[in-house]
């Protein structure tokens, strides 16, 4: 059993003892390999990625282009270079991994349930969005993506839609009843001070992405909850297929 992991890398730090926290559990667990995508990172964040090819086999890609900017998104061009990773790697299944976010404690059972049958070969995972120290926005879109895909060789993401795993295999995998909505969901910080919120915005504001979402992070939050009191209940956010 193994995981091929997307992971890409720009300019948050503060984020990044967790997640590759998280990532050497799953190593210790299933096994992982993680190509991380250098988009244009700081120092500090290449140098901290790079110590932990110590306790993870990671392989790294320094990007020539932007993955949001002026030229517009262009992650499906940066996930193809992993996918062509994989090729060599063969995992059994791939995991969209970010800088700033990962699973909620208690995880470990779902997925290996996951792994271990044959009945999906898409999973997606719903989002928790952080708007300060320990507080969740309730009022956000409701975010919910196909996370996890069963790899298959060959395949690649199409240009012209963004999602995070390969349109065909999502839409077979819908099509077929193998896709299921994870009752584990992620802890999103990337959203989490107004300083980031700022520059996310305007990131994809420079590459033409101006709707409901981007628009809402530079807006009030309306309804913000202790992540306390939510933690327990997994129905939050409300998501279906």
């Amino acid at each position: 059993m193994s995981i091929g992991v997307i992971l890409k890398l720009h300019k948050r730090i503060w984020t990044l003892s967790s997640v590759f926290r998280q990532l050497r559990e799953m190593h210790a667990r299933w096994g992982v390999h993680v190509v991380a995508l250098m988009d244009r990172p700081t120092l500090e964040v290449a140098t901290y990625a790079r110590g932990e090819v110590w306790s993870l086999p990671m392989t790294f890609i320094n990007l020539d282009f932007e993955v949001v900017g002026l030229a517009g998104e262009q992650f499906a061009r940066a996930d193809n270079l992993a996918l062509e990773v994989f090729e060599g790697i063969r995992p059994d299944w791939v995991y969209m991994q970010d800088d700033d976010r990962w699973f909620e404690p208690g995880y470990e059972a779902e997925l290996s349930e996951l792994f271990g049958a044959q009945r999906y070969d898409v999973a997606y995972v719903r989002s928790l969005f952080f708007w300060e120290p320990h507080k969740v926005r309730l009022d956000f879109f409701t975010h919910c993506s196909p996370a996890l895909w069963r790899w298959q060789p060959s395949i690649r993401y199409p240009l012209d839609r963004n999602l995070w795993t390969p349109a065909p295999l999502v839409d077979a995998a819908r099509a077929n009843g193998r896709a299921i909505i994870l009752r584990s969901r992620f802890c999103d910080w990337g959203y989490s001070t107004p300083e980031e919120r700022e520059r996310v915005a305007h990131a994809f504001f420079s590459a033409g992405k101006i709707d409901l979402v981007t628009t809402a992070l530079l807006e009030p939050a309306r309804q913000l909850i202790d992540y306390d009191k939510i933690k327990d209940n997994k129905e939050i956010p409300n998501a279906s297929l």
